[in-house]
This record gives structure tokens, sequence and C-alpha cells, in this order.
């Protein structure tokens, strides 16, 4: 199965939030995960947020953001990604 996932779930695979542990599962299901392009940026955006709220070091936000480009992702362009997402 090919699930589409956005910037808030990949954000939960990273830091403790709530949905984390629903989150990381989908890591295990052996399903193609497939990202839009833009999730980088948005994660990125995410990350500074959190660091800017003191709820994470900028070290600790790096690291996450380099533990995001090393997951079994399958990135592609955003718009094609659509109706698959518009599916859920």
């Amino acid at each position: 199965m090919r699930r589409v996932v956005d910037a808030s779930g990949a954000v939960k695979w990273l830091l403790r939030e709530p949905g984390q542990p629903e989150a990381r599962r989908l890591l295990d299901t052996g399903d193609v995960l497939s990202v839009p392009d833009l999730l980088f940026l948005e994660a990125a955006n995410a990350l500074a947020r959190h660091v800017r709220l003191g709820e994470i070091s900028e070290l600790e936000a790096a690291s996450a953001f380099t533990a995001l480009e090393l997951l079994p992702i399958q990135v592609e362009a955003s718009v094609p990604l659509l109706p698959t997402a518009l599916r859920f």
C-alpha cells in the first residue's frame, strides 16, 4: 500500500508529540511512504518553531532534520500526490 505523509506526520516521527506512537508505526508497516517535495521545507519550519518556543535546542532540531533525511521515504512532486492524499 502507498501512504502519503505530510510534514505534521513526519515531525511526529522525530519529536515527542501527541500521536507519535501511531505515526512511528507507519514506518514499520512496509508500506511505501510518499512525501511531497515541500515536506523538508515544512519540517524545517516546524523544527524552527520548536526551537523558538524553547521546546528543543538548535542541535536537537538539526539532528531531527538529519534523521528525517535518512528515513525510508519516497520524495515526490507535490501535485501528483494530491489524489492519493485526498482519499484519506
